[in-house]
């Protein structure tokens, strides 16, 4: 196990700092298919997650997602939706964790599935807690006006704030600019707790269409984000990282620098400064892998 968390971990450092190419370690990922452990799951998820948002611009995304559903394929069918008898804590996050992912990555028959058990849960209330999340996560990726007004809806019916968490988290994951408009018009309503407003611009920040959106309603309510956070210096350092530092290009750099310098706070300067080198080494990684990603990924599909 160590050798093989250790061999991964190292190629995704070494991809990640730009010194192999990202291609490389999806081919290593690639001998990852069998796996079993949640530690390694966990890793090569997230820097896959990581290719996916760096690169979702770029007309080979399509086949990023298409690797993805692939990597997964053996060990989603293997954990299923539901739980078996016995199985250990890690297990249920390993299974919660590859359809979050598999769905990310448009595979059709988790989106499906989501969709009818989020359909069922509306009408019976009966989910289970452990497909929650997920289930919430993706009935949104893939849902319309309608399936969010039923998250809103159970958002405002619950009573436990651990699942209105869930739910409220749940709405920065749509498609549809018109949608997450209105979630972020809905983040910064009466209805969402001012301490849980970051949890909403941090996931839909995360979501590669919902980016720059997020980005421009911060600015925009810039002014509102100081009242509300402005005397807990750690929330607008976490604000501002989660908004800002997905951003690989250096016209965002530039922009998100400009903002800041006509809004000057001593107490924010160290967490602008590292917001903007995230930014520069996010437009490394992406300007050094963008033409040999896309090579790759054709000499894949020949």
């Amino acid at each position: 196990l160590l050798d093989r968390v250790g061999l991964e971990s190292t190629m995704a450092a070494l991809a990640e700092g730009c010194y192999i190419p990202v291609h490389d370690y999806l081919d290593v990922a690639q001998q990852y298919k069998q796996e079993k452990e949640y530690s390694i799951w966990s890793s090569i998820v997230g820097t896959i997650q990581m290719i996916r948002h760096s690169f979702y611009t770029q007309s080979y995304a399509p086949a990023i997602d298409a690797f993805s559903r692939d990597l997964l394929h053996p060990i989603r069918i293997t954990l299923g939706w539901d739980e078996s008898k016995g199985e250990s804590h890690t297990q249920k996050l390993l299974r919660s964790l590859v359809l979050s992912a598999a769905g990310l990555a448009e595979e059709a028959t988790v989106l499906q599935e989501a969709q009818k058990r989020f359909t069922d849960h509306v009408r019976t209330k009966n989910l289970h807690p452990d497909l929650r999340a997920v289930t919430y996560m993706l009935a949104a990726r893939s849902g319309d006006q309608k399936t969010f007004n039923s998250l809103t809806k159970l958002h405002q019916e619950a009573t436990l704030q651990e699942e209105k968490v869930r739910l409220f988290a749940a709405t920065a994951w749509f498609k549809q600019e018109k949608i997450l408009k209105e979630m972020l018009e809905f983040t910064f309503s009466d209805k969402v707790r001012s301490q849980d407003i970051l949890i909403g611009l941090a996931r839909s920040a995360a979501n590669p269409q919902g980016r720059e959106l997020t980005w421009q309603t911060v600015q925009e309510r810039w002014k509102e984000c100081e009242e509300r956070f402005g005397t807990a210096r750690h929330l607008m350092s976490s604000l501002i990282k989660a908004v800002c530092s997905g951003f690989a290009s250096k016209e965002k750099e530039k922009e998100v620098a400009e903002f800041f310098k006509k809004r000057p706070h001593i107490d924010l300067k160290q967490t602008i400064d590292q917001t903007l080198e995230s930014i520069r080494i996010n437009t490394a990684f992406f300007n050094h892998n963008k033409e040999t990603l896309g090579t790759w990924i054709q000499q894949k599909r020949s």
